[in-house]
């Protein structure tokens, strides 16, 4: 059985709302996960602000995803949208990768579909470099996404845990199918990515960490978790110096 560093090292901030069920520190909890959630919606403060009101949450990210839907669709050809799609399909053909065989359904029943849609575009008279750039867009932004979500991970668990090993397995599969398609420099443009990425969620949780030191101690588990997941994007970022 895989050790959970979580039970080792801090406590999460699930764990942090059920010790203060029922109390005004909770109350007061409450408030200053929602009101940090919906000032910076990152991936850490996003499944906080999820957990103490799921409701009103959900309604409020539908919300935004529509109005940057409606934003984006008066601007955006019909063939851009194929050729987005075809980078969608790639990012999603490249997980599954990891995860499953080259004859598995899904597997197969996805490279379909990136087919038709590149012999849609064709016939368009789109370059396939330019596809291909912009598949390879959606590839390094996916990697710079998931080394994020690595880094946070390891802050609850051992390297070797399930997850973190998943994470790290669709990180490759990624980075292979990006190299295919930008085989020049293409680890240098990726790792460039990467750490502005790293740099920008170290920035936004040292913010939402201000925030929250105004009204809790610094003992408290929710500012150790946050310094917890700090250090643990440092290192990472670390890794891209």
């Amino acid at each position: 059985m895989f050790n959970d560093k979580s039970l080792v090292r801090v406590n999460s901030p699930t764990v942090a709302i059920q010790r203060y069920g029922g109390s005004t520190s909770y109350t007061q909890l409450q408030v200053t996960l929602i009101t940090l959630a919906f000032t910076t919606l990152t991936a850490v403060t996003l499944p906080a602000f999820m957990l103490v009101q799921p409701a009103f949450a959900r309604e409020s990210i539908v919300a935004i995803q529509r109005t940057i839907k409606n934003t984006a669709k008066g601007s955006v050809s019909a063939v851009d949208t194929l050729v987005q799609e075809i980078a969608d399909r790639e990012v999603e053909l490249a997980m599954l990768n990891a995860r499953f065989t080259s004859d598995a359904p899904n597997i197969k029943s996805v490279e379909n579909r990136i087919q038709r849609l590149r012999d849609k575009i064709t016939k368009t008279g789109r370059n396939h470099a330019t596809i291909n750039h912009v598949v390879a867009d959606g590839l390094k932004t996916k990697v710079a996404s998931l080394e994020i979500d690595v880094a946070l991970l390891d802050a609850m668990y051992i390297p070797e845990h399930l997850e973190v090993q998943a994470v790290e397995s669709q990180l490759r599969s990624l980075r292979q199918r990006y190299s295919q398609l930008q085989p020049r420099h293409s680890q240098v443009a990726i790792n460039e990515a990467v750490l502005r990425s790293l740099q920008t969620e170290i920035a936004e949780l040292k913010v939402a960490k201000t925030r929250l030191s105004k009204q809790y101690a610094l003992h408290s588990p929710v500012i150790q978790y946050t310094d917890t997941q700090i250090r643990s994007l440092e290192k990472r970022l670390a890794m891209y110096k």
